[in-house]
């Protein structure tokens, strides 16, 4: 079972946001807080740093044409990323505060990795709470989120101006079993609420789907030659056989059969995460297989990849063609502009 709600120190609710007494307005100004934890950063210091110098990483452009040695400590930060802001102005840090927490177990967690040991049903829902916030958190998620919210925001907003001017109907609420209303209309206050507080939104409901990632099978890949790379979205989720559909049905999602869900955990270890109940336990990756965990980390980052070092590898950067049976190929002639010569 998962982590028992009495044993959730980390755990919180929507009651919790909407409890006046928990809320507070003390923080006045702007932070930088991290989209990519400082803890987590760590593990890719250069090894040759010099002494008496701060501890930096290697911090390289997508396509790998800029390299910025920086600290962990200043790296991969956002203003006031997670603070969640009321209508009446008042402000709540306890998702920066619940990451935080999450962040601690999962340096417990990760040193029992690197040490090869097994993990218990706790270590492991709190790799899998990590890693759901680690895909949550960032911008790539953020602007995916932002983008859907604004719409939403817009609907609302219409639907409501369209009813005042009576040319639409009230909404009707949800009914019960028995047959009595339940809740309320959403309205374009809550869709304001929504799309200013995307980030630390998404990471709240992203958590909720932790239980589903900690119930699939996990393993972690160890390299003893190369590195793993890290990036700016380093939770990635990938399905193998989504070239074979329409891109509006592409895109990782924890039901699909053959989602593969990898994040690295220090630059020797890797976690996949798979519905492969074969895949488990800790397993040795070979190069070869190093670099197509690293291509695919490279080519889903928001714009940056980490390292411990400048060295880059071309295959990282590399694009495959698509495969002979994949729905564009199939789809040519249905998608094929008019090429009989005849002008409109």
């Amino acid at each position: 079972m998962f982590l028992e709600r009495k044993q959730r120190p980390l755990g919180f609710t929507i009651e919790k946001l909407n409890n006046k007494e928990r809320r507070n307005d003390f923080w006045k100004g702007s932070v930088k807080q991290h989209i990519v934890p400082k803890c987590y950063l760590k593990a890719w210091c250069d090894p040759k740093t010099p002494k008496n110098h701060e501890p930096y990483i290697w911090l390289i452009s997508k396509d790998g044409t800029e390299k910025t040695k920086r600290s962990p400590q200043k790296s991969l930060k956002g203003a006031d990323a997670y603070m969640i802001r009321f209508p009446d102005g008042k402000t709540d840090q306890i998702v920066e505060t619940t990451l935080s927490q999450l962040e601690g177990h999962f340096v417990r967690v990760r040193r029992k990795i690197v040490e090869l040991k097994k993990l218990d049903g706790f270590d492991r829902a709190y790799l899998a709470l990590f890693m759901m916030a680690m895909h949550a958190r960032t911008d790539s998620a953020a602007a995916a989120m932002e983008t859907s919210m604004n719409r939403l925001h817009e609907i609302v907003s219409d639907l409501e101006d369209a009813i005042k001017q009576g040319t639409a109907p009230p909404p009707m609420r949800s009914l019960r079993p028995d047959g009595k209303e339940r809740g309320t209309p959403i309205t374009s206050v809550d869709t304001e609420f929504l799309r200013k507080n995307v980030r630390p939104n998404n990471v709240i409901f992203s958590l909720e789907l932790a239980p589903l990632l900690a119930s699939m099978s996990l393993a972690f890949g160890r390299s003893t030659d190369r590195q793993f790379v890290t990036s700016d979205d380093p939770c990635s989720w990938y399905s193998p056989g989504d070239y074979r559909l329409p891109p509006f049905y592409r895109g990782g999602a924890l039901g699909k059969k053959d989602i593969e869900i990898t994040m690295p955990i220090t630059p020797e270890f890797i976690a996949i995460v798979t519905h492969d109940p074969k895949v488990t336990g800790y397993l040795d990756v070979p190069s070869k297989h190093v670099d197509n965990f690293n291509r695919r980390t490279i080519g889903m980052a928001h714009s940056h990849f980490v390292s411990q070092t400048s060295e880059t590898v071309p295959y990282w950067f590399s694009r495959p063609t698509l495969p002979p049976d994949a729905w564009e190929n199939k789809n040519k002639t249905a998608n094929a502009p008019d090429t009989d010569g005849k002008e409109d």
